[in-house]
């Protein structure tokens, strides 16, 4: 038993012994001093050249370590507990940079932590320079322009000190601005005018260099071109009969000349010589014309041109001037009565005219400026026209005409306006198949005339005298009428009825709308006539559409029609 216990005691003995060698090393006091021996690292710098790149240190512990940069350009990656990838960014500036990559230890045991640092070298980057023009947010490093002088900007971004220069001696510049919160500077170029004339366009060069980089912008002028222009209201005049003197203005950037093709014009300033070098110069040119004394109107061309006839632009300018006599046509209602005419003459004149329904003066002097004539009723069927002449009193080689013609009782005249107002004494359509727009207050007519058949127009009393405004009417279409066509019968507020006859073969959109006082339509075809969708735009539905008897029910399953099919009714017709 004694020997058992010996056995068992120097058993422990040695466990221990061997368990105090093992920490003797970290713990010799309560410091932890001993942990600072246990960690490694690169005792020289890392070493990078200027681009971006990676490279993996070796770190050596027993310990779990942690690295960090304490610069943002350097990324620290533990790959293992002994390898460590560092990457750093692409170095742009032109000094070299150092940081610093922090290695820290921690011994859990003791609660003691160590830190132990190496560097991080980068040599300095390559120089940078970038200069452009800007037009509406586009860069440009070629740039056209034209001949004469013009100032642009040109912008700058370098990472180190920069010069400008460059091949031409047109181009100058001075430096403006330095943008610092856009990292750019700001330079004024002046392009002087190119007084070259003719030839190929001029290229110059500007240089921004820092060190060995170097950025170009390219400036092309054009040479100077002779540009004349006309402003509209100087392209064409119209003068009267009488002598006058006038002028044309336009712009010029060079010597010019002028010609005319008419001997009653004179030029009274033909040529100007450009000598100031700006940019469109306000010029005038003067002109005479002698008094007109024919009948008809006559016309001119000035030219104005480069005094280059062989380079350049050329711009040309009408000049018309009117007739001894101006009068224009005249068109008259079916009722009798006094007008009077404007007329432009600059001679004593007579006139003759072999229309006993028309009443004129017989002669008159230069300085009458209209004609009084009066007319008789045109109580008939047909349109009827009668020719005026006029010529001087004493030269009757100088001499016109004009027309007055005068409708005739069966005419519809409509007035458009907020009340939608006309008067209507009887509808004339003739022989025609289509009607469209009689009624069309968009449309602008003033006047529709169908000549030759009557046809029946209805109307109370209140529309049996001239002028009639309001009343109902009713509308009776002849029996040659194929299309109702587009807009016929829109926006007539005193239309009640309108009938169709067998002959209608097809009805427009819109052909019969917005008549709010129409209640009857009544259309004898057999077959029903083609039809499309909205061709009726009733206002109310209290408009009835009267048909065959025999023919309902295709009215209402027929392609437009089908829309109304409740206001269809039988009717019989005679």
């Amino acid at each position: 038993m004694k020997r058992l216990y010996t056995y068992i005691f120097i058993t422990v003995a040695v466990t221990l012994a061997c368990l105090s060698c093992v920490k003797e090393p970290l713990s010799p006091n309560t410091n932890g001093e001993a942990i600072t021996e246990l960690l490694e690292v690169p005792e020289e710098d890392v070493v990078f050249d200027s681009n971006q790149g990676v490279q993996s240190v070796t770190i050596l512990t027993r310990y779990y370590y942690s690295a960090s940069a304490k610069v943002d350009w350097i990324t620290c990656s533990k790959l293992d507990n002994k390898t460590l990838q560092l990457e750093v960014e692409e170095n742009k500036t032109i000094e070299e940079r150092t940081g610093e990559v922090e290695i820290t230890i921690r011994d859990e045991h003791f609660d003691v932590e160590y830190s132990k640092s190496f560097n991080v070298r980068q040599t300095r980057g390559k120089a940078t320079v970038d200069a452009y023009l800007i037009d509406n947010a586009w860069q440009f490093t070629e740039y056209w322009v034209e001949c004469f002088e013009e100032d642009l900007t040109m912008y700058v971004k370098s990472n180190a000190e920069y010069s400008v220069s460059s091949d031409c001696d047109w181009i100058t510049w001075s430096k403006s601005t330095n943008l610092s919160n856009e990292e750019r500077d700001a330079w004024s170029l002046t392009i002087a005018q190119n007084n070259a004339v003719k030839g190929d366009n001029r290229v110059g060069h500007i240089y921004v260099t820092a060190e060995d980089a170097t950025s170009t912008i390219t400036i092309n002028q054009s040479p100077f071109l002779p540009s004349i222009v006309l402003p509209t209201s100087s392209k064409e005049f119209n003068l009267s009969p009488a002598a006058t003197t006038s002028k044309i203005v336009f712009f010029t950037n060079s010597s010019w000349k002028a010609s005319c093709d008419a001997d009653w014009i004179t030029l009274l300033n033909n040529e100007e010589i450009f000598d100031n070098k700006a940019y469109n110069t306000n010029y005038e040119l003067s002109f005479s014309v002698s008094a007109n004394e024919g009948a008809s109107m006559r016309s001119a061309i000035i030219t104005i041109e480069s005094a280059d006839s062989s380079y350049g632009e050329k711009q040309t300018v009408i000049v018309n001037q009117d007739g001894a006599f101006m009068v224009s046509d005249v068109r008259l209602q079916y009722m009798e009565g006094s007008h009077t005419i404007d007329f432009n003459v600059s001679v004593d004149w007579v006139i003759t005219c072999d229309a006993t329904w028309l009443t004129l003066p017989t002669s008159g002097t230069s300085s009458d400026n209209t004609i009084a004539l009066s007319v008789e009723e045109n109580n008939s069927n047909q349109i009827r026209k009668a020719v005026v002449h006029i010529s001087a009193a004493n030269d009757s080689t100088m001499h016109t005409s004009f027309t007055v013609t005068q409708d005739h009782i069966n005419t519809i005249y409509y007035h458009s306006n907020t009340n939608c107002s006309f008067y209507i004494n009887q509808l004339t359509f003739g022989g025609a198949e289509i009607v469209e727009h009689i009624f069309d207050a968009n449309s602008g007519i003033g006047r529709v005339v169908f000549d030759g058949e009557v046809i029946s127009v209805e109307r109370n009393e209140e529309m049996a005298a001239y002028p009639s405004w309001g009343g109902t009417i009713r509308v009776t279409l002849p029996p040659t009428i194929k299309t109702i066509g587009l807009h016929t019968f829109y926006n007539c507020p005193v239309l009640t009825r309108i009938d169709l006859p067998n002959s209608v073969t097809s009805i427009s959109e819109k052909a019969i709308s917005d008549c709010s006082s129409l209640r009857r339509v009544y259309c004898e075809a057999t077959t029903p006539p083609a039809g499309v969708s909205r061709m009726f735009l009733f206002n109310n539905d209290n408009c009835k559409i009267y048909v065959p008897n025999e023919s309902v029910e295709a009215y209402k399953k027929a392609e437009g029609w089908k829309d109304y099919a409740s206001q269809i009714y039988g009717y019989t017709f005679n």
